[in-house]
């Protein structure tokens, strides 16, 4: 009994001594832990406050006042310093606040051998501004699953950013084996990348992000005129290597009711095209070419406005105007179209595009060996899909001298970067 009660005497204080030493450990680890999430809430309100153009003291109070929300106590042992930045290492963002908080924290079982013990904790935060534009793929579906889809064995390089608007789990996906080159790749929702799929990107996913606006929303059509050819039957209008295309009343526009057909070798000459109550389709082994052009889809009622049908190997060398009221627009859907549609680019598709194809009501889809390299082709569509073997790649000087307006250039995203 007398050795039980020796043996207690000498270790129940060494069981009391870690007990004590793993509380004030895991104070220590909770305060630094709570000192982090400070100066990070506070470097973020400080970088809104910048962005906001605020004066240096006006940033420095917003600093504060949100540092003591999170818990931070102003006492003299306590230590708070905001400092301006101009310069980041983050690429594409602009560090804007340099936060720095000190404190000094009891410690409890310390404090009972040694009155008034405290431990030094200390965090920093840097909070900037992200650009998140341009983006050259924008799907404009606020609900859509894959509103923006790459599957199969797609490759897309984008030269610049892909957009969804939906706030699906999967409003932009990217699975099979597909690979997406895009910076920044950014959804309303969450982006989801599964099976073999690959984004290849300067900036992590970027889910949960701001919607992009439409860069085309004050775009008009033009008014209805008369119809410079018409089909015949239920046919659209037949365009072959021996067509001669021709603005009949001199509106400046060359209006084709009932839609378009294309077949064999054609060369367009420039002009704005008007399919009035139809579609823009090929037929097999069709060659387009053409420079400075547009093609505006549109009808009499929002039921007659058609879409685009490119199958069947059909080559395609086309190139927007670059200047004029559809500077840079390829294709243009009226906003009235009924939804859903889709235009497809399918079945071999060798495409030469420089412009952008806006179909704010159809699902634009790449499949089947549809190609675009090396040109500037910017998508603002319902929702857009790539796959099979599709393949795309943008060149960005190319899309410099088209004069495009990208969609997303103005928008801005607060992050902390360090």
């Amino acid at each position: 009994m007398g050795g039980t009660l020796a043996l207690t005497a000498v270790v129940f204080p060494a069981v009391i001594g870690f007990s004590g030493l793993a509380l004030d450990g895991a104070h220590w680890y909770a305060q630094r832990r709570s000192t982090q999430s400070m100066v990070d809430a506070a470097a973020v309100a400080g970088a809104y406050a910048r962005l906001e153009q605020k004066p240096d003291g006006t940033v420095d109070d917003v600093v504060r006042t949100e540092a003591v929300r999170n818990g931070f106590e102003p006492l003299p042992a306590n230590d708070l310093i905001v400092k301006p930045l101009s310069s980041s290492i983050d690429p594409g963002t602009t560090a804007l606040v340099d936060v720095t908080i000190s404190r000094q924290v009891p410690l409890y079982f310390a404090g009972l051998l040694i009155p008034g013990t405290h431990i030094p904790i200390s965090a920093r935060a840097v909070a900037g501004v992200r650009n998140l534009g341009p983006q050259c793929i924008i799907a404009l579906n606020e609900t859509a699953a894959r509103a923006v889809e790459f599957t199969g064995s797609t490759t897309a390089d984008i030269g610049c950013g892909v957009a969804s608007n939906s706030d699906s789990d999967e409003a932009l996906f990217i699975g099979g084996s597909a690979v997406l080159m895009a910076n920044p790749a950014q959804a309303f929702g969450d982006v989801a990348i599964e099976g073999s799929g690959e984004l290849i990107s300067q900036l992590p996913p970027l889910p949960f992000s701001p919607r992009v606006p439409d860069p085309f929303e004050n775009l008009s059509v033009p008014p209805l005129s008369s119809c410079d050819q018409s089909g015949s039957g239920n046919k659209g209008v037949q365009i072959n290597a021996g067509s001669q295309l021709v603005d009949v009343d001199g509106d400046g526009l060359i209006t084709l009711c009932g839609g378009v057909d294309f077949s064999g070798n054609i060369t367009l000459p420039s002009a704005t095209y008007v399919i009035r109550n139809g579609d823009v389709s090929t037929g097999g082994g069709t060659d387009i070419s053409g420079d400075q052009l547009s093609f505006i889809l549109t009808g009499d009622k929002p039921g007659d406005v058609g879409r685009v049908a490119l199958n069947n190997n059909t080559e395609m060398q086309l190139s927007a105007p670059q200047s004029g009221p559809y500077q840079g627009v390829l294709f243009f859907q009226d906003q009235k179209a009924l939804s859903p549609d889709r235009s497809l680019f399918n079945g071999g598709v060798d495409l030469q595009l420089d412009g952008a194809i806006y179909m704010p009501q159809s699902l634009v889809e790449f499949s089947g060996g549809a190609s675009n390299p090396d040109h500037c082709l910017q998508i603002v569509s319902d929702r857009v899909t790539f796959t099979g073997n599709s393949f795309i790649r943008n060149d960005p000087a190319v899309c410099a001298d088209l004069g495009l307006i990208l969609g997303g250039t103005t928008q801005k995203q607060v992050v902390l970067l360090e």
